[in-house]
């Protein structure tokens, strides 16, 4: 027997059923607490990007609620999160067993820095083979430093490293001449302490390393490009928002992003880091999300030189490019597809 459906069955019939408003859950793991330095992705969650790309994203702050502070590469490879935000240290996960991909750079440039009170015979790289330099060897900053350094023909076991602490207490009692910092932190703690600083930024010398970029695993942006793609789009567009309304989600993150750590006057500090984090993204001269392969291959070697990575970059096995893997599966290449930003 012929049954009728009528268009107001098909409109329960829609509405009931249980796919309709299913969304996939994600988490974004930070590499820090919550901040203007992720402007986009709060952005992207508040205005309801996401949800509108049909995705329920946390983002998670790196400090745990019971005080750890979390790798993002370990978070991510591990699962407990799907989505992840990283510079250099995705290199170095990749190059072990925890294949990683980026699918969008935010940060144009590192926030990386070399800083001293102001008076402190420190303008060049050779200074700090005579300055007390607070070193953690062969962290991300530090391989920073030592590209630098051997960018200008110093050796960088020619710089002692003496204790790194957190804050900024042993730069001011003189236990250290030099700290590495951040441009977008920095700054802020030694204005608060009433000292002016003086700094050498490795851009100067020829290291061009990424900052804060999105990345997945590259198991995820194979089993669910369409995922990934959605994820990237949304945070773009976010980042796009909260650059161009920057005063408004500077409050926003205050009031409906907590920090896990109190240990600073959230309102002003995010609006501290409005200019810094406009200053590292390039935007709008450069697109938000733009990849060059070509740098992050510079960073590997970089990474190579100090030990840190052994295995060979491969661009297209990094950066994740839908369009371009598309036309590998379709036949459409034959081994000279170009690697094209997701934007």
């Amino acid at each position: 027997m012929l049954k009728i459906i009528t268009p107001w069955g098909v409109l329960m019939a829609f509405f009931m059923s249980p796919c309709v408003f299913a969304m996939d859950k994600v988490v974004l793991q930070l590499r820090w607490d919550h901040q203007f330095q992720f402007a986009g992705y709060c952005a992207a969650k508040l205005n309801k990007y996401y949800e509108e790309a049909g995705l329920d994203v946390e983002v998670r702050s790196v400090i745990s609620k019971d005080g750890k502070i979390l790798r993002p590469v370990d978070e991510v490879s591990s699962g407990r999160a799907q989505f992840g935000v990283g510079a250099a240290d995705i290199l170095v996960a990749n190059d072990t067993d925890k294949p990683l991909m980026v699918s969008a750079v935010i940060f144009q440039q590192s926030a990386a820095a070399f800083y001293a009170k102001k008076g402190t015979p420190f303008s060049s790289p050779r200074d700090f083979t005579h300055l007390k330099v607070a070193r953690n060897i062969d962290d991300l900053i530090d391989v920073e430093l030592q590209a630098m350094l051997r960018a200008e023909g110093i050796d960088p076991k020619e710089v002692k490293a003496y204790p790194h602490q957190s804050g900024i207490a042993h730069l001011l009692s003189g236990a250290v001449d030099v700290l590495p910092g951040y441009s977008i932190t920095f700054p802020f703690d030694m204005a608060h302490a009433g000292n002016d600083y003086v700094h050498i930024d490795p851009a100067s010398y020829g290291v061009d390393f990424y900052g804060d970029s999105l990345f997945v695993t590259a198991r995820l942006a194979r089993e669910n490009p369409d995922l990934v793609t959605r994820f990237t789009q949304a945070s773009l567009k976010g980042w796009r928002y909260a650059l161009e309304h920057s005063e408004e989600i500077a409050l926003k993150i205050t009031s409906d992003f907590p920090r896990q750590s109190t240990d600073v006057r959230e309102v002003e500090f995010n609006r501290f880091q409005i200019a810094g984090v406009r200053q590292l993204t390039h935007y709008p001269i450069v697109e938000l999300g733009h990849v060059n392969p070509g740098r992050w291959a510079a960073m590997h070697s970089a990474l190579k030189t100090s030990g840190l990575v052994h295995t060979k970059f491969d661009a297209d096995a990094f950066v994740f490019d839908p369009e371009r893997d598309q036309l590998v599966n379709d036949g459409g290449c034959q081994g000279s597809c170009r690697v094209k930003v997701v934007s």
